[in-house]
């Protein structure tokens, strides 16, 4: 029992270490890829998501740019892919829907860091796409609807009043 229970701590000492590391979101996109094991595939959207929301400034634009082509792509193809979403076995399915939900919201921390100035018709593109499909416009408006809660009710506690001002107002706009 006591060699597991080491195990686990070094396990998690080198999960810590590896998501410590500033260029540890540039295997996100491989482990996404590649792993077979959703709580793997969840720990690699952690490791991106908070460089998405503590890094993006100092990133490149090109590598801004991939990133988020990348998870715009991956959302658009699993909210289509019906064997994913709508899974024969329901604890897959639920395991996949906790999955979509969290590349949902590593998409809302970079539609924050990005719209309105340098994605100005991200609600355009997001309302047009969701005519692909019931399973796309779904996952669409899940995704508004995760937007609409940072900015409206949690945004105080992660963006500043002026960034948050500036959120509504566009969102506000886009959707007059």
């Amino acid at each position: 029992m006591i060699f597991w229970w080491e195990q686990r701590v070094t396990a998690q000492a080198v999960l810590t270490q590896f998501q410590e590391h500033p260029d540890a979101w540039g295997t996100v996109d491989h482990i996404l890829e590649t792993s077979h094991i959703v709580e793997t595939k969840y720990f690699a959207l952690q490791v991106l998501e908070k460089a998405i929301k503590y890094r993006w400034k100092i990133l490149p634009e090109t590598q801004r740019e991939g990133i988020k082509n990348y998870i715009v792509s991956l959302v658009i193809r699993l909210s289509q892919d019906t064997g994913f979403v709508q899974h024969p076995d329901m604890a897959t399915r639920k395991m996949n829907k906790l999955y979509l939900g969290k590349l949902d919201l590593a998409l809302v921390q970079l539609v924050k860091q990005e719209w309105p100035h340098k994605w100005k018709n991200f609600i355009p593109e997001i309302v047009n796409s969701s005519n692909s499909g019931e399973l796309l416009c779904e996952n669409n408006m899940n995704i508004l609807k995760l937007l609409s809660e940072e900015i409206f009710d949690f945004g105080a506690g992660t963006m500043t009043h002026a960034k948050m001002n500036e959120l509504k107002q566009a969102y506000n706009n886009d959707f007059a």
